[in-house]
């Protein structure tokens, strides 16, 4: 019951806080795909957590290299235990619903976290025309924000490039969902 509970509540979270509207997966890493999940695809593979400055309490990222990945993946998960501690807490919940929040928050991590978004590190840069291939026109480009570096776009897929300097290099792609992929994957669980 809890186990039903935990995914119905991960599919309203996410749902209601996705921004994205994206179509594109990278090696079949699905939405709310929890760390067991990821870690049950690549059973021999390295899982090193990281601590980006930008990181929020509810932010996990972990890298994941081994033999027979191509580069570097970087997934960065929701950890919802901290928003079920904070329920567990709040007194104006009713006792019942505050205990299952606890319970919860003191879930296993590796069944707690939840994929957010996906980004590929290739071992080396490759062309932008192999992308461009694949997903057609880039329905936009320009230069980051943070860094300025250039980066192209296939909004409707979730795919983005960070791009080299002259543009006509890949050095990373990031995936994310759409809100009907993480509702179809969640009737699936």
């Amino acid at each position: 019951m809890v186990r039903v509970f935990s995914k119905i509540l991960l599919v309203l979270i996410l749902c209601m806080s996705s921004q994205a509207v994206f179509a594109e997966t990278y090696q079949g890493i699905k939405p709310l795909s929890t760390l067991a999940d990821v870690k049950a695809k690549y059973p021999n593979a390295t899982f090193r957590q990281n601590k980006p400055a930008w990181a929020q309490e509810d932010d996990i990222m972990y890298s994941i290299t081994g033999v027979g990945i191509s580069g570097e993946i970087i997934i960065k998960f929701v950890d919802l235990r901290p928003t079920w501690t904070k329920r567990s807490e709040d007194e104006r919940v009713n006792k019942k619903i505050r205990e299952l929040y606890a319970e919860l928050a003191a879930g296993d991590v590796n069944e707690s976290l939840c994929v957010d978004w996906v980004r590929w590190v290739p071992d080396s840069p490759f062309p932008i025309g192999r992308l461009i291939a694949k997903y057609g026109k880039p329905e936009k480009s320009g230069f980051a924000d943070d860094d300025f570096s250039p980066y192209t776009a296939w909004s409707s897929k979730g795919v983005y490039a960070h791009l080299s300097d002259d543009g006509k290099r890949v050095i990373f792609v990031d995936f994310t969902f759409t809100e009907k992929e993480i509702q179809a994957d969640g009737k699936k669980k």
